[in-house]
């Protein structure tokens, strides 16, 4: 399984070499991808169903039973997801990448979008163009890689979670631009 915060290169196409996008409810990526939880999706998926989180040597996932993620289901021949309103962050963003880096063909504004060519719904669906405004709404900024050494990420474990993490506050992020200007 592949985590869907870590999706190889090779996976991805840029977002101007798709015309249009539209879950087809085909369930793939529920069937085949492993999803990474924040805290705060922690919290809120084990209060709905307290054994459908799991933990792996970088975090919280959502708990897979017979190789499907625990909230999917089928009804009429489609996949849907019995937690939709909840579901987490990554969820929402499948299949769009926000990275801060790429060719200049998945350039979106200041960030790089791509999309996992094995999603089903490429090529249907609205305009891919009308999408990524809703899709930057949701992700969260990326944070440089020298993130840690400006102080929005901890390089320690939390005391709630025992894990390291970051803030994607736009204070932080703010902070973190105007002190670069100085």
């Amino acid at each position: 399984m592949t985590p869907l915060a870590i999706m190889p290169p090779e996976e991805l196409v840029p977002w101007r070499d798709v015309e249009r996008w539209e879950c087809v409810r085909c369930g793939k990526c529920c069937k085949t991808l492993d999803v990474s939880l924040s805290f705060e999706e922690e919290e809120v998926l084990k209060t709905v169903r307290p054994d459908s989180v799991v933990y792996g040597k970088i975090g919280a996932y959502v708990r897979r039973v017979d190789g499907k993620c625990v909230f999917y289901a089928e009804k009429s021949g489609k996949g849907m997801c019995t937690i939709y309103s909840l579901r987490p962050k990554a969820c929402k963003l499948y299949p769009f990448y926000v990275r801060n880096s790429g060719p200049e063909n998945a350039r979106y504004g200041s960030f790089y979008v791509f999309l996992h060519r094995e999603c089903e719904g490429i090529g249907v669906g609205r305009p891919i163009a009308e999408i990524l405004p809703e899709v930057l709404n949701i992700s969260p900024v990326p944070v440089p890689e020298t993130s840690a050494s400006r102080g929005l990420c901890s390089e320690s474990p939390s005391r709630r979670s025992g894990r390291a993490s970051c803030k994607f506050s736009a204070h932080a992020l703010n902070r973190q631009s105007s002190s670069r200007s100085r």
